[in-house]
């Protein structure tokens, strides 16, 4: 009606625009790495702490006293905030980005130019960076659990003098039966290794020695007076007899030799790998176990 136009207010400076978008970031990554940091933390204490008090006479009725059970399950929060850190990223992430749609932040970063996307790239790299750290404190946690049980004397922390009559799988595919195990003298007795294969192109081995006897200097085993077999067949066989022979594949040490089997759950990553190309080279259904891994 005759008035002067309205006027529009001029963009921001691009230096100014950017030291929002700055000053935005460093808001969502604080917020976001308080509610993680709780939950990562928070959760895992509240069932460390259940499960001490449900197990609390138990160990009481070993001998260990409070000071050992506390420090015992020190050892099970690696474990335990492994399990928990996806669930505290999924938690910290939404609750971060209610909080600002609840207060109407997140209007008005749109209303000054920064879109939704480039809001949540700090969560994005936070999430990131907390799965790896989520791996690490995983193979952590082996480690970890390992000591709790000893602290706790579920498992004997210094290894026996020998072993009878077992059964280990080493590396390759590998399978070890060994009738006996002396740690102190590094002598084994009746050996027979064993790696399946699935026909000419990938023959199965069967290597049979009276002994053994572990060398430090190369370590590894020195396989003495038994025979090697090579099997492709029914109709394809070969047997070659030595007096002395190394297996590239049989480089455990007798305290690895002597250690008991491993649940999935106390071996690392990489170790677990192994055990299961094991398995799959064997015929077994490795699927369960790589779930697990």
């Amino acid at each position: 009606s005759g008035g002067e136009p309205p006027r529009l207010a001029p963009p921001a400076p691009p230096g100014r625009r950017m030291t929002s978008v700055r000053l935005m970031d460093r808001y969502v990554i604080v917020t976001w790495l308080r509610l993680f940091i709780l939950t990562a933390l928070g959760f895992p204490f509240v069932a460390v702490l259940i499960a001490m008090i449900d197990g609390l006479n138990a160990l009481l009725d070993k001998g260990l006293t409070v000071r050992e059970i506390l420090v015992s399950y020190l050892y099970a929060l690696p474990e335990n905030i492994s399990l928990v850190m996806p669930a505290a990223v999924l938690v910290a992430t939404v609750f971060t980005i209610g909080n600002m749609s609840r207060h109407s932040e997140l209007t008005a970063a749109k209303a000054s130019g920064i879109s939704f996307h480039r809001l949540l790239q700090p969560i994005l790299w936070a999430a990131a960076i907390a799965s790896v750290l989520a791996l690490a404190t995983g193979e952590l946690a082996v480690t970890a659990t390992a000591r709790q049980k000893v602290l706790q004397h579920d498992r004997e922390d210094q290894p026996t003098a020998g072993r009878f009559n077992f059964v280990y799988r080493g590396d390759g595919g590998w399978t070890y039966a060994i009738r006996s195990l002396d740690v102190g003298s590094r002598q084994l007795k009746d050996v027979i290794l064993e790696r399946p294969g699935t026909g000419a192109d990938y023959p199965s081995l069967v290597v049979t020695a009276d002994s053994a006897g572990y060398v430090d200097s190369l370590h590894a085993w020195e396989l003495r007076s038994g025979a090697s077999r090579i099997v492709a067949d029914a109709e394809h066989q070969a047997t070659f007899r030595f007096r002395t022979m190394h297996l590239r594949a049989m480089t455990q040490s007798p305290a690895e030799l002597l250690a008991p089997p491993k649940a999935p759950d106390e071996m690392r990553y990489a170790e677990l790998g192994y055990y299961i190309d094991a398995l799959r080279r064997s015929g077994n259904d490795t699927n369960k176990l790589r779930v697990e891994q």
